[in-house]
């Protein structure tokens, strides 16, 4: 019993200046540990985290600087991502400006590293992010193509279809009601010459505005030859068929030819040569009504004809090849009618 009463004499001797011994070797402990501490910095995503009907309306800081301070053992195997910065709106419940602390979540690599002086200190940089809450709204809108160029010449666009059409949108209501209608990225027309699928994309306006379910968009365009409508005058009228020994006394001609179609086939058509009459089954020299008959491009139609009064041509008689008289010293003709009707006209080729 003595024994244990000296013991606790000696300890208790002079204690102040033992428990100041104490408290100096604990304090040089730590910061002799703390020198020998590494720093590691990088940046991660911050997450806006939270469901309710609150939705951030400003723009706040998206990357967040984070500091590990620990052992290179500890924080140097640590992946930057499975370090997560986020702030929880999910308690917010009016509009305004709040104030948010920036929390770090841990995952992956970062689980087993334990924190304390020695281990593992995590900081970030900003501590605390201000940004102005406004209402959650969702609605639909229409989706326009962005179109730039021309096509090839002598065509033209007729019709361009979205599919979808329409596109959901999701964020702070003054911005949302603020674009009724999305674009598409640019879909260019240049030289095209044919119908065309254009797989693209919808332009988000606003990173604070959230596009839903999928953003990719199908863009048909139908591309069709440009019609025209053009006219010849003086056409001259060929005869096709005609039996030897016939020949017209007079070249017939059609007075006008309004013809519709391609701008670029009829601009290259020359009606000479293309524009005749059959003759076949005509043995003898008279008057005859005979359709007028086209060779034309494709696509090609006749809008009407006009005759001219004269356009009778003779069909004279000539001298065979055996040397018989020639019928012209007779006088025996045969005329022929043009007719200039669209219900006569008929296509070939």
């Amino acid at each position: 019993m003595l024994s244990k009463i000296k013991l606790l004499e000696a300890i208790l001797h002079n204690w102040p200046a033992k428990a100041l011994s104490v408290g100096c070797a604990i304090v040089l402990f730590v910061f002799y540990q703390t020198s020998t501490l590494e720093e590691r910095f990088f940046s991660v995503p911050l997450l806006v985290e939270g469901s309710g009907t609150m939705v951030p309306t400003s723009q706040y800081p998206k990357m967040i600087r984070v500091t590990l301070r620990g052992n290179a053992n500890s924080i140097y195997p640590i992946i930057n991502s499975d370090i997560e910065t986020f702030i929880d709106i999910g308690g917010a419940s009016e509009k305004g400006t709040r104030h948010f602390p920036v929390q770090v979540r841990k995952k992956g690599t970062a689980l087993g590293v334990e924190t304390g002086v020695s281990a593992l200190e995590i900081a970030v940089d900003p501590m605390e992010i201000t940004i102005e809450l406004d209402t959650r709204l969702s609605m639909f809108v229409n989706v326009v193509p962005k179109i730039q160029g021309e096509v090839a010449a002598g065509f033209e666009l007729t019709r361009k279809t979205l599919n979808p059409s329409r596109i959901r949108t999701e964020g702070p209501e003054g911005l949302v009601r603020r674009y009724t209608e999305l674009s598409t990225e640019v879909i260019d027309l240049e030289g095209r010459a044919a119908d065309f699928t254009v797989i693209t994309r919808v332009v988000n306006p606003d990173p604070l505005i959230a596009l839903q379910g999928e953003s990719i968009i199908e863009f048909y365009g139908e591309v069709r030859p440009v019609l025209i409508i053009r006219s010849f005058t003086a056409v001259p009228v060929g005869g096709r068929n005609l039996e030897e020994g016939l020949r017209f006394a007079e070249p017939p001609e059609c007075g006008e030819l309004r013809l519709e179609g391609p701008q670029n086939a009829l601009e290259a058509w020359n009606p000479e040569g293309n524009v005749f009459v059959d003759c076949a089954g005509i043995t003898q020299p008279g008057e005859y009504d005979l359709p007028l008959q086209f060779s034309l491009p494709a696509h090609c139609r006749v809008l009407g004809t006009v005759a001219e009064a004269s356009a009778l041509a003779a069909l004279n008689r000539t001298e065979t090849e055996e040397g018989q008289a020639a019928v012209n010293e007779m006088s025996l003709q045969i005329h022929v009618t043009i007719v200039a009707s669209q219900a006569a006209a008929r296509k070939e080729g």
